[in-house]
């Protein structure tokens, strides 16, 4: 069958600056915009490239690939109306299962590039542009497209004659994780991994923060998500990413915290979960706003993370 050529162009005018002339014999000229493969060339190429030298014989089995050019609707309907049957082959899987790829293309794409050297090299005024290219393009095309490497290709690929130990079991490995059945987890899906750290803020009443860690099979090479539970009286449950587990369990005063506490009290604040104010009275809350100006630990949070506050008195002009 004879090529059909796509060149870059808006109209007609831009396949007559090409010497047509010198490309294989009957080759099929077409142009689009970006030189890709759409549509209305897909319909182009079946009707006046293969319909027209496939054959009397029927039915006609046609092996493309997945691209949406090779299965318009006014592809396959003219595909029933000619007896011919069309095969999509699955996605990812061309460079074993088409012809053209074992076996055509590689001698093709050597086939030019020997051909260009061969033609730049017997002139230095030589070029490749729209005028020698299909002359260059045609010396490839006949030394590439011969009936072995056509038939060979059908062959390597195991179609005709048909033969599916062709394919070798080496083909099927990428696709083996994906076929490994995922593990069922029993267990409640809201239930903790053992492998996280689980921190319990409480608010007491006497504006002490109490932090309790519990470790359990914490590895330090992951890291874990930060997960906040539903408060239950005066327990606010926090995961801590385990990358920074505390040992023991402290105290914080109200004076500046240890550097270790400071982490879990950030992550409970940055979440928004947790706030603080003073508590005046109060024996167990479990969420609070903010603290009192008179509060040192507070201030040094807030003149880091905190946002300037706009002045309640107007400026004068």
């Amino acid at each position: 069958m004879p090529p059909m050529c796509v060149v870059k162009g808006k109209t007609i005018r831009s396949v007559q600056s090409f010497c047509c002339l010198d490309a294989p014999v009957n080759t099929v000229w077409s142009f689009q915009e970006r030189a890709w493969m759409c549509d209305m060339l897909g319909e182009l190429w079946f009707k006046d490239v293969f319909l027209a030298h496939c054959g009397p014989e029927r039915p006609q089995l046609l092996l493309l690939d997945s691209h949406r050019s090779h299965e318009v609707l006014g592809l396959l309907e003219e595909a029933c109306k000619e007896n011919t049957i069309v095969f999509a082959l699955p996605p990812h899987c061309t460079h074993m299962l088409q012809p053209l790829d074992r076996t055509v293309f590689g001698p093709f794409s050597k086939a030019y590039d020997r051909e260009c050297t061969e033609f730049l090299s017997k002139h230095p005024n030589n070029d490749i542009n729209k005028q020698t290219w299909p002359r260059v393009f045609k010396t490839a095309w006949e030394a590439a497209l011969t009936v072995d490497n056509i038939k060979n290709g059908f062959l390597a690929c195991g179609i005709f004659p048909f033969d599916a130990s062709v394919i070798p079991d080496s083909a099927f490995l990428p696709s083996d994780p994906f076929d490994v059945p995922l593990p069922v987890n029993e267990n409640n899906s809201n239930s903790l991994p053992a492998t996280e750290t689980q921190a319990i803020v409480t608010v007491a009443s006497d504006s002490n923060l109490d932090i309790s860690v519990n470790e359990s099979a914490v590895r330090n090479d992951e890291f874990l998500p930060v997960i906040i539970s539903t408060p239950s009286k005066d327990e606010i449950e926090v995961l801590q990413p385990a990358f920074s587990p505390i040992a023991e369990t402290r105290d914080i005063d109200d004076g500046f915290p240890s550097l270790d506490q400071v982490p879990l009290l950030l992550m409970a604040l940055g979440n928004g979960e947790v706030q603080l104010e003073e508590l005046e009275n109060v024996e167990s809350v479990t969420q609070v706003n903010t603290l009192t100006n008179s509060n040192p630990w507070n201030l040094d949070v807030e003149s880091i993370f905190g946002l300037e506050t706009a002045s309640s008195e107007k400026k004068k002009k």
